[in-house]
C-alpha cells in the first residue's frame, strides 16, 4: 500500500498514471490515480495547472506536461493482441528487444522529465505516508486488485 518515501518520481509517476490511457480492466485504478496525484500536488506546493503557475514558468510546464504525455502514450508491444501470449512465445527474442527500448524510451522520458520539473519547481524533497494522509491521503479509497 506505501510507497514511502514520496517524491519527485512519485509526483511524476501519479501524473503518468493519471493521464495515461487505462485498458477497461484498471480503468477503476482512475479515480485513485487523481487522488494520489492531487494528494502528491498539495503536499509539495506544486501544480500541473498552468493558470496556477507564474507566467515566466508556463513554458517549461508546457514542456513538462509533454513529455510526460508522450511517455504516458508510449504503447506496450503486445497491445491489442488477441492472443498475446502465443505471440510472444513465438517472438520471444523480438518482443524482448522491443520491451528492453521500451524501458530504455521510458527511462529517457522520465530523465528529461526530472530535469524540468527540477527546473520548475526546484528540489521537492520527500514525504512519508503520514504527512501524505495528513495532507488528505485516504487509501480507503484506492481498490483492492485481485491476487
Amino acid at each position: 500500500m506505501s510507497r514511502e518515501p514520496y517524491d519527485l518520481d512519485a509526483l511524476l509517476q501519479a501524473y503518468v498514471d493519471t493521464i495515461a490511457p487505462l485498458p477497461a480492466a484498471v480503468a477503476p485504478l482512475h479515480p485513485w490515480f487523481e487522488h494520489l496525484l492531487s494528494v502528491l500536488s498539495r503536499s509539495f506546493g506544486v501544480s500541473f495547472e498552468e493558470r496556477e503557475v507564474a507566467p515566466e514558468r508556463r513554458e517549461v510546464l508546457v514542456a513538462l506536461k509533454l513529455v510526460l504525455r508522450h511517455e504516458a502514450d508510449l504503447p506496450y508491444p503486445a497491445r491489442g493482441a488477441f492472443e498475446a501470449g502465443l505471440v510472444y512465445g513465438r517472438c520471444q527474442a523480438e518482443f524482448d528487444a522491443l520491451f528492453s527500448a521500451l524501458a530504455d524510451l521510458r527511462r529517457f522520458y522520465r530523465g528529461v522529465a526530472r530535469e524540468l520539473a527540477l527546473a520548475l519547481w526546484g528540489e521537492l524533497g520527500q514525504r512519508t505516508d503520514e504527512e501524505l494522509v495528513a495532507a488528505g491521503l485516504d487509501y480507503s479509497r484506492q481498490p483492492v486488485r485481485d491476487p
